[in-house]
């Protein structure tokens, strides 16, 4: 792989399971039929329980290993965000391979690159549109011996040696578990905390994407700090999973951290419906870039502008007194009695409105990374209560570097 950075970062032998594979079968023992996903198809939530998730792991490592995929061998995988994306990776990681994304909007000449540059056996890839890139360059692709497709609704009648459907690699996996019952985990614990887990392309400042080789306890070490110490995920908190899984941030702060902290994870129908998505759901934790807290402000504004005389009102006396609370709150000072008891009354008859408008009522953490965003954004945002917790971070780092202490916020800091 071209110029490799490796993060050095270790975990402590007191915080348990050393790698991804450890923590995740740690964590199918103790959950079993809690749900851990669900997936917007046709306009139904469809739940994934942690048996069925470790099953699909299960039969997509099975596969692999049946097909000749052996230990330290990578696969990369070309979707959006979906429930089959971590199948895939999760697969590939239990199967003592280490798992690489391809983002969906990459040309075939990216994914060309890529693939080589990782060396991948195995590509998995969403539907025909993807399948499509793949095929047109994999004569240059020495090393790819098979490419599974998630969705085969546009492939009635097509065949080709090197083409099959995650079906079919799921029933080759579950036969193989029938005759080997204990070859899954056997392969599974093969992996050492300090083998390297997974690749992501990071474009960084010249040149081609670099891949940057996260080893296991890297992410474990990662996950960790972003669940106990940094966002403090309970439990049952409720997230939205949107971001490319091919990106450290949703890869590690959402998947691996939704792993770890049992904080089901709701796939979006499609990257247009966010917001429609975020209305439904209402999380507990939302992660996202500048842009997107950019087009939920947006959106209210919009409303705003169709809204009568009486609201538009309503909003600015609102906006007054939640302004002056957010200057108060960023210097550590209490508002007055006068002051709090009109926030209450806004809060409850207009920010609670906006809140859930936006799909953020229930939302205790919310957190901004990737790029800068404006503070007269965050000042809007913290006007209805909402502290946004600012972080940095990179991929060669495993995500998350610095933060801003949850209830410390400080605007402009």
């Amino acid at each position: 792989m071209t110029s490799p950075t490796i993060s050095t970062a270790s975990t402590p032998e007191s915080a348990g399971p050393s790698t991804l594979c450890a923590l995740f079968h740690d964590s199918v023992a103790r959950r079993g039929d809690q749900v851990i996903f669900r997936q917007k198809r046709f306009g139904i939530w469809e739940e994934t329980t942690w048996n069925a998730l470790n099953q699909a792991a299960r039969d997509v490592a099975l596969g692999l290993v049946h097909l000749g995929f052996e230990p330290g061998d990578t696969a990369s995988i070309l979707s959006n965000t979906c429930v089959e994306w971590a199948f895939a990776d999760l697969g590939v990681l239990t199967a003592g391979g280490i798992s690489s994304g391809i983002y969906p909007t990459d040309a075939p000449s990216q994914v060309e690159y890529v693939l080589s540059d990782s060396r991948s056996t195995y590509v998995f890839v969403e539907d025909d549109e993807q399948l499509d890139k793949v095929l047109s360059v994999r004569e240059r692709l020495p090393h790819l011996r098979r490419i599974i497709v998630f969705e085969m609704d546009n492939l009635a009648g097509f065949e080709d040696p090197m083409v099959m459907s995650l079906k079919q690699l799921r029933e080759l996996g579950a036969a193989l578990h029938a005759q080997q019952p204990g070859l899954w985990m056997a392969r599974s614990a093969l992996r050492q905390a300090s083998d390297v887990a997974i690749l992501i392309y990071t474009s960084g400042t010249t040149g081609r994407p670099k891949g940057a080789m996260l080893t296991h306890d890297n992410l474990v070490f990662a996950v960790e700090q972003m669940v106990h110490h940094i966002f403090h995920l309970q439990e049952g908190d409720e997230r939205i999973g949107y971001l490319p899984l091919c990106h450290v941030a949703e890869r590690v702060g959402g998947l691996y951290s939704a792993l770890r902290a049992n904080t089901p994870v709701n796939f979006v129908e499609d990257p247009d419906a966010i917001a429609e998505n975020l209305q439904e759901i209402q999380p507990t934790v939302m992660f996202g870039v500048p842009r997107i807290w950019e087009k939920l402000y947006s959106a209210i504004q919009i409303q705003l502008g169709e809204s009568t005389h009486l609201q538009r009102w309503a909003y600015q006396q609102a906006m007054k007194v939640g302004t002056r609370r957010a200057a108060h709150h960023g210097q550590g000072a209490a508002l007055s009695w006068w002051d709090t008891l009109v926030y209450q009354l806004a809060f409850w008859t207009v920010f609670r409105n906006l809140r859930t408008a936006m799909g953020l009522r229930r939302c205790r953490v919310i957190a901004s990374a990737a790029a800068p965003i404006s503070v007269r954004l965050l000042e809007w945002y913290s006007a209805q209560g909402i502290e946004v917790i600012e972080s940095y971070g990179q991929t060669e780092s495993t995500g998350i570097l610095s933060s801003t202490p949850e209830g410390a916020v400080r605007l402009g800091t």
